[in-house]
C-alpha cells in the first residue's frame, strides 16, 4: 500500500442489541401509545411517544453471516456491525449500508447498490 493512501480504522462505537429485545420494547411502546390515546390527560404525551414509535422501526438490522453493515450520518462514517444476526438500537438517521467482504481476494462487494 503506498504510503500516501488513506487508509480507515474501524471504530468500535456501535452499541446494537438483540432485535427480538428491540421488537419487544416496541410492542410495548405500541401497547403505551394506545393506552394514551384512549386516555384524556395522557394524549400529549403521545405527541412524544407517536414520533417515537415512528423513529424505532428504522433502527433495525440485519446482518447476514460473511457479511457487515456501515453505518454512516450524513454521509460520515461512523461505525462497523459485525456482529450475525438481527440487530436493533442503532441511531434511526444513520444510513445502512451492506457490504460482503471477499477472502483471500482483499475486494469488497457491495451486493445492495
Amino acid at each position: 500500500m503506498p504510503a500516501n493512501e488513506t487508509r480507515f480504522r474501524d471504530k468500535q462505537g456501535s452499541l446494537t442489541v438483540n432485535g427480538f429485545l428491540g421488537l419487544i420494547l416496541h410492542l410495548i411502546l405500541s401497547i403505551v401509545n394506545i393506552r394514551l390515546l384512549f386516555t384524556g390527560p395522557g394524549a400529549a404525551l403521545l405527541l412524544i411517544t407517536g414520533p417515537l414509535w415512528l423513529l424505532i422501526w428504522n433502527s433495525y438490522v440485519i446482518v447476514n453471516p460473511n457479511e457487515a453493515v456501515v453505518t454512516q450520518f450524513f454521509g460520515k462514517y461512523k461505525s462497523t456491525i459485525k456482529t450475525e444476526g438481527f440487530q436493533f438500537f442503532l441511531n434511526p438517521f444513520y444510513a445502512k449500508l451492506e457490504f460482503q467482504r471477499v477472502f483471500g481476494l482483499g475486494l469488497s462487494v457491495y451486493p445492495n447498490r
